[in-house]
């Protein structure tokens, strides 16, 4: 409701023309006591003000009346007049008169001067005045100016308090409508917003030369009209009362270009600088930096050499332009070479990895600007990028982990079966050979599964480290005592090589364990019988390190980083068998315990390295 009420034309108008009536008539009332008040001057009576205003009309009056004498203008309008009078020429002798002496309530005299020509075929001529006096009557009665000043004054010097009260309370409510005119600028019925009308949308320089140029026009029509006191004074209440709605509606305006935020975007000088500023913009960004460069120092050398021609004989000077040159060019050098170190350290930033750093622009000056907010998009585009890359990597993990899950369970099943026809034992071979290709073959899907799963929550770090203190000689050891015999099988030699002194990690002994048997499994698998496989631990700083090393039976025409990959097998013909899972357990149980695994091939030469942090 009041949304609507304050968007409705009517009330603006309503409004509108009550505010210019209240203060219309607030500067009547303020206007007639503050006149009377004056008038009065330091007596402050009634009778004071009646002879000021007298005194006043008839200067007025005397000085029409002495012009009409010196060029015999009849005087018959002021025959009836309220007054007497008495005029004097220049030698002082009385040119005329009706004042016979006696009381009168005010007196004034207007004296006018002219050039007498007393021969009519000479240039030559004679400066001479008429002086008029009048004496307005103590009992002022007739029509005229001065019977009504003189009434009029003296009922608004008896209601001065009253006028200055009804003045200042009818300028209290035009306040408070303007204020509402005001905030309702702009609103308009059906709007969500505040808009401009048509002539909101002139330009404001424009606006304001258009209201400058109407208040030169009015001042002049006042001057061409100021010797006819009845135009004069109409021309004046007239003019005051427009001049009352172009200043709210020019405030109004002002109110609603604020609001629409267009005061200073809509406006010639404005739309003048933004075409100079596109303009240096587009060249700028179509010029090289060393044209830039080339122009600027140009242009400050330029300005150097005239200062230098200018002062060349004042070296006080000269030096004192110098000197506040390099109060602007010092500040400016700096300002450019922060603003490059900004830029520097905030790509090092994000070539380092911190995708997400934002360069700050503040203070940041034309193709520096430009090159940051480049920047930020750069690392904008990573972030996303990045991000994307791990939305994608937890939802193939997610995918495995749930995919394994309920396969785990049918297999199961399975299993079960196997073993339970299994000890039927059946007569037929053939069966049985069938049972043990399915035993066989779901023990391997089984262990793929849990594989899977592990594998799944290694990369996740969803697993539970337990960190103590773990001697890696003592469980080196243990491994090469667990594979001996598989590694005879294969005709491979264990060779473990360890410093004297114990090594001791902080580390999980499960995972370590479980890091060791993948290793161990693909030596076992992968390795070229009647070779030596080589198990080093030893010491490099703060870090512990344990290196696998062995020959490939097969030919190793793929990366380490690729080996590293999951479902990546040195067997890519996938005779042997193996999920390609063990290198990615083994690297994301590692990391884990805060270490690194390093695969390296050489030829046929497979190399794995470990480091673990030492506990001291």
């Amino acid at each position: 409701m009041k949304g609507s009420f304050r968007r409705s034309l009517a009330v603006k108008v309503t409004t509108l023309f009550l505010t210019v009536l209240l203060l219309a008539g607030s500067v009547l009332a303020v206007g007639c006591s503050v006149v009377t008040m004056v008038c009065a001057g330091a007596a402050g009576t009634t009778d004071a003000a009646q002879k000021a205003v007298a005194q006043e009309v008839l200067y007025r009056y005397a000085n029409y009346m002495a012009s009409a004498m010196v060029w015999s203008l009849p005087l018959d309008e002021y025959e009836d007049m309220p007054f007497t009078y008495e005029a004097v020429d220049e030698t002082g002798n009385m040119v005329s008169a009706t004042y016979q002496g006696g009381a009168y309530l005010a007196k004034a005299t207007a004296t006018y001067m002219y050039n007498y020509y007393p021969y009519p075929d000479s240039d030559t001529s004679v400066l001479r005045q008429m002086s008029v006096t009048l004496y307005a009557d103590t009992d002022l009665q007739g029509d005229g100016w001065l019977p009504l000043a003189v009434q009029a004054v003296t009922v608004c010097h008896h209601y001065r308090w009253w006028l200055l009260a009804l003045g200042l309370t009818l300028f209290i409510a035009a306040a408070a409508l303007t204020v509402f005119l005001h905030a309702a600028a702009g609103w308009q019925p059906g709007e969500e917003k505040p808009i401009c009308n048509p002539f909101d949308r002139i330009p404001f320089d424009l606006y304001t030369l258009l209201y400058a140029a109407i208040g030169i026009a009015e001042i002049w029509f006042l001057d061409e009209i100021g010797v006819n006191m009845l135009a004069f004074g109409v021309a004046l209440a007239v003019l005051g009362v427009v001049d009352v709605f172009l200043l709210l509606g020019y405030t109004t305006s002002i109110a609603t270009r604020l609001k629409t935020r267009t005061l200073w975007y809509n406006t010639l000088i404005g739309r003048l600088l933004r075409l100079c500023r596109s303009g240096l913009q587009a060249a700028g960004r179509h010029l090289p930096v060393i044209v830039k460069a080339a122009a600027l120092l140009g242009g400050i050398t330029l300005l150097e050499g005239i200062w230098i021609y200018l002062c060349r004989d004042e070296v006080d000077v000269l030096f004192g332009w110098w000197l506040a040159a390099k109060f602007v060019e010092i500040p400016l050098v700096l300002l450019f070479v922060l603003g490059l170190a900004r830029l520097k350290d905030g790509i090092s930033r994000i070539a380092a990895g911190q995708v997400e750093h934002q360069i700050s622009t503040q203070y940041l000056l034309g193709d520096l600007r430009r090159t940051a907010e480049d920047v930020n998009h750069i690392g904008d585009g990573l972030s996303d990028a990045v991000e994307a890359r791990l939305k994608s990597e937890r939802f193939k993990t997610e995918l495995i982990t749930n995919v394994s899950h309920d396969i785990k369970t049918p297999l199961t099943s399975i299993i079960n079966y196997v073993d339970l026809m299994e000890k039927q034992q059946p007569d037929d071979p053939t069966l049985r050979e069938y049972l043990e290709v399915l035993q066989r073959q779901s023990a391997r899907l089984k262990k793929l599964i849990e594989d899977l799963i592990e594998a799944s929550k290694a990369s996740t770090g969803s697993l539970t480290v337990e960190r103590s203190a773990c001697r890696l000689g003592v469980l080196l050891e243990q491994t090469v005592g667990e594979y001996a015999e598989k590694a005879q099988l294969g005709q491979l030699t264990l060779l473990l090589q360890q410093p004297d002194e114990p090594i001791t990690v902080l580390a999980d002994g499960r995972h370590l364990w479980r890091v060791f048997d993948n290793l161990m499994n693909n030596v076992c698998k992968y390795a070229q019988p009647e070779t030596r496989v080589y198990l080093d631990l030893f010491r490099q700083g703060d870090t512990a390190h344990v290196v696998f090393r062995n020959i490939s039976r097969m030919p190793l025409n793929i990366t380490g980083d690729e080996l590293m990959e999951r479902f990546v097998r040195g067997d890519s013909s996938r005779h042997t068998e193996g999920s390609g899972l063990g290198l990615s357990i083994a690297r994301s149980l590692i990391e884990l315990q805060s270490g690194t695994l390093t695969l390296t091939v050489d030829g046929d030469l497979f190399k794995v390295e470990l480091t673990l942090p030492i506990q001291e």
